[in-house]
């Protein structure tokens, strides 16, 4: 099994830029943010922190859909201030869409 584990991780390895790459939001719309699973205020405080709006929840609470009106909602600002508030991943969010479906959703 931990042979499998280790040739698991050395194929998919290679793949996860490629998946961050595909996963870069646009410019402007909702994004998908992931904070630290273990931070207290989860994806909530960090969206708030950065003068943003929870669109939708994920899953789990580190991680969230948000969005700006501000007028630097065309620029990546809001990226940038949400990387500063202490999100460690800002996505598309139809690549989490997975994890961003309700508890119970799946059958």
């Amino acid at each position: 099994m931990r042979t499998f584990l280790l040739t698991a991780a050395f194929v998919c390895a290679p793949l996860i830029p490629a998946v961050l790459a595909r996963s870069a939001p646009e410019p402007r719309g909702p994004v998908a943010v992931v904070v630290n699973p273990f931070r207290a205020e989860g994806a909530l405080g960090v969206v708030a922190a950065a003068d943003g709006r929870v669109v939708r929840l994920g899953r789990w609470p580190f991680i969230a859909v948000a969005e700006t009106d501000g007028p630097d909602a065309e620029d990546g600002a809001f990226r940038d201030r949400l990387s500063a508030a202490g999100a460690w991943l800002v996505l598309d969010p139809l690549g989490l869409g997975a994890c961003l479906e309700p508890r119970g959703a799946a059958s």
